[in-house]
Parts: C-alpha cells; structure tokens; sequence
C-alpha cells in the first residue's frame, strides 16, 4: 500500500508551477500585450552585447527579453523590455521620489547638412547626430526596494534590491547595445552615399508582477540618532508605473562627446520605466511616449 500521508502531484500542475515561477508564461503573455498595444515585435531573447568584444577579449553578453518598436513623427521609439515576475515574498516595490523633470533618452538622428548655404540638394550631404534628449515630464526615483512586511510580524520584515537590480541592468545593457548597433549601421549607410534611415529613440523598460508604490516623506521627520522615521508619517502611493534613474555600472557607461558640456547625469545615470503589468496596454497606448523630434 503507498504511503497515506503522500499525495499524488499531477505532473502537468509540477511543471506548470515550475515554469510559472521561472516567469516563462509572463513574458510569452507581455509580448501579447505588446502587440495588441500596436507595437512591433522584433526580437524576443534577442542576444546583446554591451561592452563589445575586442579580438580574443569576450564582452559582456546578455539576453534582452523583448525588442519592441513603433513609429512616430518620423522617428522610431525602440523599446528593450526586461520582464521580473515579483518574488512570492517580495511583491512591493517601493520607489523613493526625488523630483519632477524631463526624462532623458539616446537619441540617433540623420541630419542634412549643405555646403552652400540656402541650397538643400545641390552640395548637401546627410551626417549622423547620436546626443540624450529630453523627451517627457515626470516624477524621477533615485532609489527602490522590494518588501517583505507582514503586519504583526516583525520578524519577516525584510527588504532587498536583486530583483530591480537585475531588472534595470538587463534594460540598460541591452538600450547601449541596441544604440551602438543603430549608430554603426547609419554610419555604415552614410559611408556607402546612401540616404540613412529615420532617426531612433531607444528606451528602457521593465514590466513587472509586483505592486508598485512611491514612498512620500519630509526628510526633516527623520531622526538623525536613530535614522528612523515615525511610520504615522509615511504614506504609500501606489502606481501603475513610475521612472527610475538607475546609476549605470561603470562598464555600461557611454563617454560624452564633449565632456565639458555635457552634465555628468546624462552619463552615469540611466532613466528606466518600470511598469506593472496589468497596466502595460494603457501605458503602452502613449505611443508617442512624449517623444518630440
């Protein structure tokens, strides 16, 4: 006689759960998403690499989840999405708000230049103009944590940041890979004579399971002999979607063309949309995402 206190597991629900937990059925359901949005899907696990190899030297390689694109006022906006199911025990993420301002992007765009000045045929020619533009408004965070908070137990209050971490990282790979491939083919068509391809946005983004909140409090509330905060004056605001400046790994960092113009943020920092998946398809119907040429 079998054990009685063994129950059979049906081996279709085993496998299921292990996939379910891998996040295999949530990216395959946000591509779904992504199309029904009227987005482009150009790539799934699509290989990158960001800093390239150099002859027998291998460069740091990733997967990047979905390469999505769209059309708009004459520029295409790339997304690199990177799908993170939440942890069972971490299902908040917690943003911390820093300030409201212009949401910055690399940006690759041909320009047509003339050597005769009021002539745009005769002696024109096009050149490639790469730079980090601005592109929308809105409320920056410079700082996240997944929770683990239970009310009545302290003991399983715990935080952490692998998941966002790896989240961000495998966005901001991808973003400088996918820019240095656009901007080696334009030059590639310009190189040839011929008339290069419309210019392109290319933007991080990260959809996610977990609940999404912004953390709202006055630093002066904060005690500095216990670097605590009363949590009568803390309030969570949740969100469908939110903007994280991630800092780049030294290794990610793209050098400024003209390092005594150019504010160190543009280089160091990274500005990632981190969105909840349930809100993906209204998100994604900004089409234009703010985008202005």
């Amino acid at each position: 006689m079998g054990d009685s206190k063994t129950s059979a597991i049906d081996p279709t629900q085993a496998r299921t759960h292990a996939l379910n937990v891998e996040g295999v059925f949530f990216q395959q359901r946000v591509a779904d998403v992504v199309q029904e949005a009227g987005w482009t899907i150009t790539a799934q696990e699509h290989p990158v690499a960001f800093p390239k190899g150099n002859g027998p030297f291998p460069g740091r390689e990733g997967r990047l989840d979905i390469r999505a694109e769209r059309g708009s006022q004459g520029y295409r906006i790339i997304l690199a999405i990177e799908c993170k199911k939440s942890d069972q025990s971490y299902k908040d993420w917690v943003f911390f708000p820093d300030r409201s301002e212009e949401i910055r992007a690399p940006v690759a765009y041909p320009v047509l230049t003339s050597e005769t000045p009021g002539s745009t045929t005769a002696g024109s020619k096009w050149r490639l103009s790469t730079e980090i533009r601005p592109f929308t408004a809105g409320v920056v965070c410079i700082d996240a944590r997944e929770l683990k908070a239970e009310f009545g137990k302290p003991d399983s209050w715990k935080s952490s940041t692998k998941r966002i971490e790896d989240a961000c990282y495998q966005a901001t790979q991808a973003v400088q890979a996918l820019f240095g491939d656009i901007v080696e083919r334009q030059n590639h068509l310009l190189a040839a004579g011929m008339e290069p391809e419309v210019g392109a946005w290319v933007i991080p983004l990260v959809v996610t399971t977990a609940n999404l909140f912004l953390c709202r409090f006055t630093p002066k509330a904060v005690s500095l002999d216990t670097g605590e905060v009363d949590w009568m004056r803390v309030r969570y605001e949740p969100v469908d979607a939110t903007v994280l400046e991630y800092p780049l790994p030294v290794h990610l960092q793209l050098p400024p063309a003209e390092p005594l113009k150019t504010d160190p943020r543009t280089v160091t920092k990274k500005h990632v949309f981190v969105v909840r998946g349930a809100s993906l398809y209204v998100f994604l119907q900004r089409a234009d995402l703010g985008v202005r040429p």
